[in-house]
């Protein structure tokens, strides 16, 4: 079997958060036949110092609270550009850039569908306006309990149909209204919505790179989205990731020797409105996919790992397989590995 790239397994426990370690380092038994022990101790080095150090966190504060919000094409989504460039630079990154080759069209986007809930928050103002409605208000989906209403796309309109109000109630708001409607008497709700579609923009995808001491033309991606919407600030969705590779990357370019191959941290924009920017990487670069060794994705916040994707092939199973055991003192009860390859439609 082809031998894992140097580095790989250091750099995907380090995209965990800061956790205790329930259990000793010494009880981890990594097969040295497909992850050396050289690579190993490094790993494990490396997650050791993840663990004491808050780089990440204060990457995160640093993103909530000089950049905030940054929705596409927004001044805070320009904010955020110029935010992770400097940053990337006083991290230590060798090389650092911009692509922002990519415009949006209007009226174009819609929500990526991860479960039947979005798909019909994405859908919602055709479907009702072919039923005789004026405006539609639904529930948030999702699980939070706050009054803070989670909108979801409203762009993804139909030639055609006619355009009508579309908003969102938080959970309490929601269910506030339910009860209010179980009375049997008239409920009245007036709706001022001053959204609007403005028209193309440009975003941009900011890319860090360390570059690679002995085969630089070869490089991991590691990737989060920059962009943030609604309102708050995006430390969550996705500031902890974007926090989290750049810390990993900022550790492993921090060692006495520097990583074999390159890596590159991805910040890619429009992820919300179905992933302008990672098409715009992979349009960019689909000349030079062979060039890509690994690439990794953050977007599930904080907190103790719960899924590692692998997202490979059968032949590099084995290895995925002893990289989770070097982040298993990080996991969370429950936690699991999948072999199934990581996709949204």
């Amino acid at each position: 079997m082809k031998k894992p790239p140097n580095l790989v397994s250091a750099c995907i426990l380090l995209l965990a958060p800061a956790a205790l370690a329930e259990e000793s380092i010494h009880d981890i038994k990594v097969d040295h036949s497909i992850i050396s022990a050289e690579l190993a101790n490094t790993a494990v080095l490396l997650r050791e110092r993840a663990l004491i150090d808050n780089l990440s966190v204060d990457i995160l504060e640093s993103l909530a609270t000089e950049v905030g919000p940054r929705r596409m094409g927004t001044d805070g989504d320009r904010r955020a550009i110029a935010w992770a460039q400097a940053k990337f630079k006083d991290l230590g990154f060798d090389r650092v850039w911009i692509e922002n080759d990519y415009v949006p069209k209007p009226g174009a986007s819609r929500m990526a569908a991860y479960g039947e809930g979005t798909k019909a928050r994405g859908r919602r103002h055709v479907t009702a306006v072919k039923r005789g409605a004026e405006a539609i208000v639904i529930r948030s989906v999702g699980t939070d309990n706050h009054r803070y209403a989670h909108t979801g796309s409203g762009n993804g309109y139909v030639d055609g149909v006619r355009k009508i109000p579309a908003a969102a109630l938080s959970s309490p708001d929601a269910v506030l209204l339910q009860n209010m409607l179980k009375r049997g008497k008239p409920v009245t709700m007036k709706m001022n919505l001053t959204s609007e579609i403005t028209g193309p923009t440009k975003g941009a995808n900011i890319i860090g790179a360390i570059t690679g001491r002995q085969d630089p033309g070869h490089y991991l991606v590691l990737g989060a989205h920059v962009g943030s919407w609604d309102e708050g600030t995006g430390a969550l969705d996705d500031g902890a990731g974007v926090a989290l590779m750049m810390a990993a990357t900022a550790f492993i370019g921090q060692m006495e020797q520097r990583p074999k191959r390159s890596i590159r941290v991805l910040l890619f924009a429009g992820e919300e409105i179905v992933f302008y920017g990672v098409n715009a990487y992979m349009e960019r670069h689909k000349n030079e996919l062979h060039e890509h060794l690994l690439g990794a994705e953050v977007d599930s916040g904080g907190g103790r790992i719960h899924t590692l994707i692998s997202g490979v092939g059968e032949q590099s199973l084995p290895v995925v397989r002893e990289m989770y055991k070097l982040i298993a003192p990080l996991v969370s009860r429950g936690a699991m590995l999948t072999t199934r390859k990581a996709h949204r439609t």
